[in-house]
């Protein structure tokens, strides 16, 4: 594999709109590119739109947003060839035989290359990268054979990847349609702080270690499940005097109060977990409610666009414990609730079992990636 200069490959093309011209035209800013798709697209009329939509592609260029620390990379194709696009990207045009248009791409996304255009940026306010420093990147090029297998592979592994989150999106809105159709069949309605008790956390700073009880954060909570992308421990005294209030215990929910609210979980078998900051536990009454019955209606009211309707102290960004514990709850009988929460955890099996698929195919890209680039490809 030999390392050459990215110059040695492509060319910056610099192709402005004409100076005369009329109609609508579609404007890609920055803003509207993930990392490998369009987003949202800005129409306006001509000779009105930015200044920065001046740039104008063809069917196999490869545009790269300038800015550091940002990972947006699209190939240009026949249909968003006849888009505007900001120049605040840099249009690349193939004009070796060296490399395929589908490995650069890939390559421009690797974390090795990403971390060369940002130190390589410049710039008082935004760091961004010019044209000639662009061009003087060094990358690895292998073989054309190994390069068409790479991209097909790493495509493949794309592919699933979003059929899988669009799998989980389907299971997730199912779970919310169980909800709302348990909700319909309610008779009456209590405040949180009669059906179950409400402990916020400490206030106090965890004492991190190395190894330990697992202290509870925010990242921690997703949306009715847990996220263990980043674990942190205490030492057995400060995990006892951090469950003071109440040691958590299966069927508890941990829910979040500042920052990101609408996230929530509940303890599972097993687990020996206390809270750190920004998070409240709430352990129900199952003689009058269920825990799966109560996180769902948490997480149906919690969201960002419904709190501050439901809670006139509360906001998208904290939540106010004493809002929670005057919350009204629709009470269903306690038998259409064990069917729910039957339900509720046969779709959450589910929902794991695809989880469990994107770790693995993410482990099988990030393998591929570290083949072709050397280093993790986030």
């Amino acid at each position: 594999m030999k390392r050459v200069k990215l110059g040695s490959l492509v060319d910056v093309i610099r192709s402005p709109l004409p100076k005369l011209g009329h109609g609508e035209l579609s404007y890609v800013a920055t803003g509207d590119v993930g990392e490998h798709e369009i987003t949202g697209i800005q129409l306006h009329q001509y000779g009105e739109q930015p200044s920065r939509a001046n740039l104008k592609c063809q069917p196999g260029d490869i545009i790269l947003a300038r800015m550091a620390n940002t990972t947006k990379v699209l190939v240009i194709d026949d249909f968003n060839a006849a888009y505007v696009y900001s120049t605040g990207f840099a249009a690349l045009r193939i004009k070796s035989d060296q490399i395929t248009v589908d490995f650069l791409a890939h390559l421009l996304r690797s974390s090795e290359f990403q971390r060369q255009k940002d130190q390589a940026s410049t710039g008082a306010t935004q760091k961004a990268i010019l044209d000639d420093a662009l061009l003087q990147l060094e990358v690895s090029v292998p073989e054309l054979d190994f390069q068409r297998k790479f991209a097909e592979a790493l495509d493949n592994c794309r592919r699933q990847l979003v059929a899988r989150c669009g799998q989980l999106e389907v299971l997730a809105e199912m779970r919310k349609s169980l909800f709302q159709e348990a909700k319909s069949q309610s008779m009456q309605s209590e405040i949180v702080s009669q059906v179950a008790s409400v402990w916020d956390c400490s206030h106090s700073t965890p004492k991190w270690t190395n190894a330990g009880q697992i202290c509870l954060r925010t990242p921690n909570l997703g949306k009715g499940d847990w996220v263990w992308d980043d674990k942190r421990y205490v030492s057995e005294e400060d995990f006892t005097n951090r469950s003071k209030g109440g040691a958590a215990q299966p069927g508890d929910i941990i829910l979040s109060r500042e920052g990101t609210i609408g996230i929530a979980a509940i303890v599972e078998e097993g687990m020996m977990v206390c809270m750190g900051q920004r998070l409240v536990q709430v352990r129900a009454n199952t003689s009058i409610i269920l825990p799966e019955y109560l996180l769902a209606h948490l997480l149906d009211v919690l969201r960002p666009e419904v709190i501050s309707k439901v809670m006139v102290g509360s906001t998208a960004q904290h939540l106010n414990v004493s809002d929670l514990k005057n919350l009204p709850v629709p009470i269903i009988e306690i038998g259409k609730q064990l069917e729910f929460s039957e339900k509720w955890n046969i779709v959450k099996a589910l929902m794991d079992e695809e989880k469990k698929s994107l770790d693995l195919i993410q482990e099988l890209k990030m393998s591929l990636q570290r083949q072709a680039f050397g280093r993790d490809h986030e």
